[in-house]
This record gives structure tokens, C-alpha cells and sequence, in this order.
């Protein structure tokens, strides 16, 4: 799970309960005074109208669900300030998506507070991020990825994904049954940025559909992470390092090999536990297990346990682990814990 920096990510999965708003510093944050007193495009309305509130993508697997359009367009209105837009929203748009909401932001004091810090970069959005990502494409990246995945695993990711301004607690990644989201808050509008998380993201879609009474242990958590990173890096054919992958630095990747011993040695007495304390302190990206060493160590192991099983069983092995139980995969692997 990842909450800033390059090529991080934040797979909530199933782990995750009702998230309270805390202020974060948004991807688009830095603005000048320049683009403070910017002006939208003029067709940006018309874009706006051009996109579907939601549609189906992928056979009517992927259910894709734009909240940002409405958000955008509120944004949009000259005629309103920026109090009222946030009383726009509270009245429009959490009610229309109250599930969502509740499960990813809180509840509307919640929504009402993320809302308000949001609406302070009004001006940028307009004019500089909601134009990029209009300019994405993400239906055709949705339809690429999914089909590359179904036809290298015959697996297919199905689901739903919200798209909004959030509260930034994540870029991409999963809220248990509720779907899957892209909080424009937090994810930059930049195609490599998509095209590195999209697959991760598709690929949890897919391993989430199985069944394992380990799924919600440490070890569970780690496999899901690593498995999901393996899978961004096989995608990426080659433009990706595993560092980046799994969203380390080459510094912190050197050190993670160079300390390996006493990651396993760290995970092994929690290996089989469900407390939330310990599956964040392998995968949160705030919580640093061993001085010195990086974060989301889960990510790593998770990884190294997935490179160990496809050196003994193959080059395309990794496709295996996306039904089979994590106990038979670390035992298969030979991956020592």
C-alpha cells in the first residue's frame, strides 16, 4: 500500500475499514499564483458533457463509475463560490455514491472536510489536472490491461471503479466489496504513472476472487502485495526495475537485499497473524519496521517470494499463484520464513 512518492500505491483490499479524513499534501498541490488566477479552456465544459457519468468496459466486466465529472462540473460552475460548490457536492454527490463514500472518506463531516481543503485548489484543477485527464484515455488503458491479463492468465479482473476527488488517502487500490478507486487527489495525471498501477490493481481484482482462510494474515497480505507487484513488472516488459515494482528507490532496494535475513527474521513470528498492527507494519508505507530500512518491507518479501517460486517452477509459474492458497505458495517457493 502506497500513499505518495513515485510508482507508490495503496491496495486497501479487504483490510481496510471507513478511512477519516486527515489533510494530505495532494499530488497538484504546488501552484502558482499564475495558475491560481488561470482561466479553464473554454471547451472544457463540452468535455465534460462528453463523458459518461458511468459506463461498462471489457464485455460489461469493469463497471466504470466517473464521480469526477460531476465534481468537475460543479467546480466549473463561475457563478458559484467555493463554499457553496462544497455544499453542491454534499448535496449531490455523496448521497449518489453514499457507499462509496462512507467506505473510502467517512461519513459527511468527513466528506464536508476533504471537500473543503480540495476546493482551495479549485483554479489548478480546472485548468491544469482535469484537462489531463481527460487527455488519459483510461477507458482504452481499462480494456488494454484487463485483456492483457485475461489472455496471459485466462483470468479476468471484474468489478467496479469509482473515479473521484477523494480525500487522498490513496492513488489506486481496492475498499474490500465496495470496488476498486482512482483518487484523482493523489494520482497524478501522467500516463506512465497509469500504466504502472493499472495492471497491479487488475491483477488484485483477479487474486481477491479466490478462496483462502489465510487471505487476511500477515503472510496473505504480503503474497497479495508481491504477487501484484510481479505482475506490474512482467506487464511492463523490461521498463520497470522490481525496485520500482514494488515502489523502492534503488537505495532502499540494495538495502532491503543487503538486510534480507533480518526482514525475514522480522515477519516470521507474525506471519500467521490477523491484527491489523501487524499487517501494517509490513505493508503501510508510514511505518518504518527496522532503523534504517524502508517501508512496506511486506512488498519486498511478498515479491521475493513470488521471483523465488517462478525460479523453481518456471518462467511463467506466477500465473499459478493467482488461485493457490499462500501456505502452499511460500512452501512451494522454497523462499525460507
Amino acid at each position: 500500500m502506497v500513499l505518495h512518492g513515485p510508482g507508490l500505491r495503496l491496495c486497501l483490499l479487504a483490510l481496510l475499514p471507513a478511512l477519516l479524513f486527515v489533510p494530505s499534501k495532494h499530488a497538484w498541490a504546488e501552484t502558482s499564483t499564475e495558475e491560481m488566477a488561470c482561466e479553464p479552456h473554454a471547451d472544457l465544459a463540452a468535455q465534460l458533457k462528453r463523458l459518461p457519468a458511468e459506463l461498462r468496459l471489457f464485455d460489461s466486466r469493469l463497471r466504470i463509475v466517473n464521480i469526477y465529472k460531476r465534481q468537475a462540473e460543479i467546480m466549473l460552475d463561475a457563478d458559484i463560490d467555493d463554499a457553496e460548490a462544497v455544499r453542491r457536492w454534499l448535496a449531490e454527490i455523496y448521497p449518489a455514491h453514499r457507499d462509496f463514500w462512507a467506505g473510502y472518506v467517512g461519513d459527511e463531516q468527513a466528506f464536508t472536510e476533504f471537500s473543503q481543503d480540495l476546493m482551495r485548489y479549485r483554479k489548478r484543477l480546472l485548468c491544469k489536472h482535469i484537462p489531463k485527464l481527460l487527455a488519459l484515455d483510461l477507458d482504452e488503458r481499462f480494456e488494454r490491461h484487463a485483456r492483457w491479463l485475461e489472455q496471459a492468465t485466462g483470468k479476468a479482473p471484474v468489478g467496479t471503479w469509482y473515479l473521484a476527488y477523494g480525500s487522498g488517502a490513496t492513488d489506486m487500490g481496492g475498499i474490500g466489496s465496495i470496488g476498486m478507486v482512482i483518487d484523482f487527489s493523489n494520482q497524478v495525471a501522467e500516463p506512465a504513472s497509469i500504466e504502472a498501477l493499472l495492471p497491479h490493481e487488475l491483477a488484485h481484482q483477479v487474486h481477491g476472487l479466490r478462496r483462502d482462510p489465510d487471505s487476511d494474515t500477515v503472510l496473505g497480505r504480503m503474497l497479495a502485495e508481491g504477487l501484484a507487484t510481479y505482475v506490474a513488472c512482467v506487464r511492463a516488459e523490461g521498463r520497470f526495475s522490481a525496485a520500482e515494482c514494488i515502489g523502492y528507490d534503488d537505495a532502499q532496494w540494495r538495502w532491503a537485499i543487503e538486510h534480507e535475513a533480518a526482514l525475514r527474521a522480522f515477519v516470521k513470528p507474525i506471519l500467521h497473524s490477523r491484527a491489523r498492527a501487524d499487517s501494517d507494519a509490513v505493508a503501510s508505507r508510514n511505518i518504518v519496521p527496522i532503523e534504517g530500512g524502508p517501508t512496506a518491507i511486506g512488498y519486498f518479501l511478498g515479491h521475493r517470494i513470488v521471483q523465488a517460486y517462478t525460479e523453481r517452477h518456471g518462467h511463467d509459474a506466477w500465473k499459478d499463484l493467482l488461485d493457490m492458497p499462500v501456505k502452499r505458495v511460500l512452501r512451494k517457493s522454497g523462499y525460507s520464513l
